[in-house]
């Protein structure tokens, strides 16, 4: 769309007007994808339970539900995650739910003192949509 020299002032606000259409029109094309989000850091051990608190298994990432054991510890806490839409649970040994968002806010849960045997196996159960994007950390007591 050139303009040509000596063209009517009609045209050349014409042309204009198509110009600035075209970049409203390209501006509200579509939302633009949206920055990837990553996860924020896990508070350190000893943040939300008693000082001596050790991770003992973490930070550990995946999607979807995956199992992972661990030796039992005199107390447990857990912090978790999650990115995308809907929840991420654990369902053992400690039960609770992150309703995900952007990564950012870490759900914890805190179980002293436990009733496991020292040696004990647990089995930790993590529960997701395979499209969320999941992390976690445990801490325990030391025996």
């Amino acid at each position: 769309m050139g303009i040509r020299p000596g063209a009517r002032p009609v045209t050349r606000m014409a042309v204009a007007l198509v110009a600035v259409a075209m970049a409203i029109i390209e501006g509200c094309a579509g939302p633009r994808p949206a920055r990837p989000a990553h996860f924020g850091s896990i508070p350190p051990p000893g943040q939300m339970e008693s000082p001596g608190y050790a991770a003992i298994l973490g930070p550990v990432s995946g999607r979807g539900s995956k199992t992972f054991t661990i030796s039992a510890p005199p107390g447990i806490a857990v912090w978790i995650a999650c990115i995308g839409e809907g929840r991420t649970w654990m369902r053992s040994p400690v039960v609770m739910a992150a309703v995900c968002g952007n990564g950012t806010a870490y759900a914890s849960g805190l179980t002293q003192p436990t009733n496991f045997r020292r040696g004990q196996q647990l089995t930790v159960r993590i529960t997701a949509p395979k499209t969320v994007r999941w992390r976690f950390r445990i801490d325990g007591a030391h025996w």
